[in-house]
């Protein structure tokens, strides 16, 4: 099972059978760095005596209740049927982008540790003349439309621009969320307020061909979803709840930098302003 940063997952363990002093220990055998494809040659699991380590469980028979067990056995638990699917009222066409900062990071000559900061296309410095890992400052990774347009068509936008009407998203209204991802990463994306089915991932350049199923782990409501590269996920959304909300990816290092986007449930400048720096 792969899970992303902040997936959440409902789960019950049922201890009842095991001895009082087990131990069961939770791990994660995933990377410490972000998901950067499939195969990846420079994969690494994370630090087992760090963030390799999730969670522990210990069976302790002095903390029993003395009336027993009174739960429902998790055998006897059912789900409840999901509801027929809405009709569709829209489907969103949506990019994830990156961009290459336009600042470059120079060592000083006279002090290793000092760090000197100029703007590559003013032309005050050549950028093929840097050759240290700290070429550039951190990378602008955006969201925006028109994915399908393809990598050079895509209409990115910054979090501090205004709504625009088209934008309007209406309550108890259903959305198929195209999502094209033009990176070279996989990101975590993270929709406020909404619970959502994700339909399918298909190749952002032949999507008529299904790269990657839905995997068992995803079939129930998500609110996060891995985005891979160079693919289009699908998502069906329901928004139930009118208001000012966003959707972003939950790197922390690329929300910081731009990809993050507010979205209305609602009439843009009636129930969300059009900007949150007016």
């Amino acid at each position: 099972m792969l899970q992303i940063p902040t997936e959440r997952f409902d789960a019950i363990l049922d201890f009842t059978d095991f001895p009082d002093g087990t131990q069961f220990q939770l791990i994660n055998t995933g990377p410490d760095e972000p998901y950067g494809g499939f195969d990846d040659p420079d994969y690494e699991p994370s630090d087992p005596d760090t963030t390799g380590q999730v969670m522990k469980f210990i069976i302790d028979d002095s903390l029993k209740n003395p009336d027993g067990d009174t739960s429902t056995s998790p055998y006897d638990l059912v789900l409840e049927p999901k509801p027929e699917s809405a009709p569709v009222d829209k489907v969103k066409d949506l990019a994830l982008k990156e961009f290459v900062s336009d600042i470059c990071v120079m060592e000083s000559a006279d002090d290793e540790c000092k760090l000197t900061y100029a703007n590559c296309n003013l032309g005050d410095v050549d950028p093929s003349s840097l050759e240290n890992d700290l070429a550039y400052g951190p990378k602008i990774v955006q969201m925006g439309f028109d994915g399908s347009k393809g990598p050079s068509n895509v209409s990115m936008r910054r979090w501090s621009a205004p709504l625009e009407a088209k934008d309007d998203i209406g309550v108890n209204s259903t959305q198929i969320w195209e999502i094209w991802n033009w990176t070279p990463d996989g990101h975590p994306i993270h929709i406020h307020l909404v619970a959502f089915d994700i339909i399918g991932r298909y190749d952002a350049y032949d999507p008529t061909n299904e790269v990657i199923s839905v995997q068992p782990w995803e079939e129930g409501q998500k609110d996060v979803v891995i985005c891979y590269p160079s693919t289009v996920t699908r998502l069906r959304i329901f928004f139930d709840i009118g208001g000012y909300w966003m959707w972003h990816c939950h790197i922390l290092s690329h929300e910081d930098n731009e990809m993050m986007l507010p979205y209305c449930v609602g009439e843009v400048g009636v129930d969300c302003p059009e900007s949150l720096y007016e």
